[in-house]
């Protein structure tokens, strides 16, 4: 049983890579327990490699819970299904973060990523800037970041992508935005919805690409927080998964 009872929730989605799990768990931890308005859930999906849940099993924590399905649901629909049994608008969280195990990032980006998400009004997808590898998922910014000043006074400053959407790796949204635009239900569509019927999951979906075009509509800003960075380890294959 979990109780969502932080103003900043994390929620980390697992499925196999031991390796990388191990270089992003540290960062969650440390995440965590810099901050005393942050938890974080962690949901596995059936991972077949008995590293994970090795890893998983240590982790020991007060705000970090660990929650395994027994199908492997795929990432939309599992972040899905948890909001709609653990969040309600009697504890909606400011700020939720949604995130895969094969990031890197300190505990300063994690921060001011939040910071910016508390007093900057009206954003949609917010992620921090990507380190330059052949992983690196960001698109198209070459256009100039934008100046934003939130309530507090402090400035920032936020690259938004043209004609590419924020990629769903890691990024924030504000609890308003849950609440009233996405009635608790992070991801609007999944293609894993027809492909989970079909008794598969696919990776690397196009989840967080239905999400950023849903928010476009409503105007709200979305692209990443400069000053931050984030490092991504793997492009995992578009393989299909068998859900059990």
């Amino acid at each position: 049983m979990v109780t969502i009872h932080a103003p900043v929730l994390m929620i980390c989605t697992t499925f196999n890579f031991p390796n990388e799990l191990a270089k992003t768990l540290p960062c969650i931890i440390n995440a965590v327990s810099n901050r005393s308005d942050t938890q974080c859930v962690i949901i596995d999906n059936h991972s077949k490699d008995p590293a994970v849940h090795q890893q998983l099993d240590a982790v020991n924590h007060p705000n970090i819970a660990v929650l395994k399905n027994t199908i492997n649901q795929g990432k939309a629909i599992a972040v899905n299904a948890f909001l709609a049994q653990y969040v309600t608008t009697h504890n909606c969280p400011h700020i939720l973060i949604s995130m895969d195990p094969d990031l890197v990032f300190d505990t300063q980006s994690f921060d001011d990523l939040v910071a910016c998400l508390n007093t900057v009004p009206n954003l949609g997808m917010l992620s921090m800037r990507y380190k330059k590898n052949a992983y690196n998922p960001e698109r198209s910014v070459w256009r100039p970041s934008q100046k934003f000043t939130g309530i507090d006074g402090q400035v920032y400053w936020i690259r938004r992508p043209v004609f590419a959407n924020v990629p769903g790796g890691f990024f924030g949204v504000q609890g308003y935005v849950l609440h009233y635009y996405l009635n608790y239900k992070l991801f609007p569509q999944t293609k894993n919805t027809a492909n989970f019927n079909k008794g598969y999951i696919q990776r690397a979906g196009s989840d967080d690409a239905y999400l950023y075009d849903y928010l476009k509509k409503y105007s709200l800003t979305q692209g990443y927080l400069e000053g931050t960075q984030i490092e991504h380890l793997k492009s995992p294959p578009q393989t299909k998964n068998y859900i059990r």
